[in-house]
């Protein structure tokens, strides 16, 4: 192996490492407190959705949401508790492919169960559907 191979296989070593470095950083970061409870694909043909949070998922006190794929309006957002309590979300925000909301706080008391999520939307641009990830917290929102 000549001077110059070793070079470049070093460099790419070192570069490879640096990734490596970089994507343990970020998943170590406080993200790691967000677990993913539920996704939907939203239709372009459809104006509004809902989603069902399991049981076992349903209390977190904080949620938010993650577009792929494409570009979302919500118009609203309601968060349906087991009990029947709603909590509504107007013009929440538009997220393109990538994006996420702010944290929305919507079990003050750890006793309401998330039942259901219901999406008034629009898809923007020209994608047939954009998947939508529902992103839960369960502990305080800085934590």
């Amino acid at each position: 192996m000549t001077r110059r191979m070793k070079y470049k296989s070093s460099m790419i070593a070192v570069m490879l490492l640096f990734f490596a470095a970089m994507a343990a950083t970020k998943s170590a970061t406080a993200d790691d407190n967000w677990d993913r409870i539920g996704k939907i694909k939203l239709k372009a043909n459809k104006k509004e959705d809902s989603v069902h949070i399991g049981m076992e998922e349903g209390w977190y006190r904080w949620i938010k949401f993650e577009a792929e794929g494409g570009r979302v309006h919500f118009d609203r957002v309601t968060v349906v508790f087991r009990d029947g309590d709603k909590e509504k979300f107007e013009n929440l925000t538009t997220l393109g492919d990538g994006d996420e909301t702010r944290t929305l706080a919507v079990a003050v008391t750890l006793k309401r169960f998330i039942k259901r999520i219901k999406f008034d939307y629009e898809i923007r641009g020209d994608a047939d559907e954009v998947e939508v990830k529902i992103l839960g917290r369960k502990g305080d929102k800085d934590a």
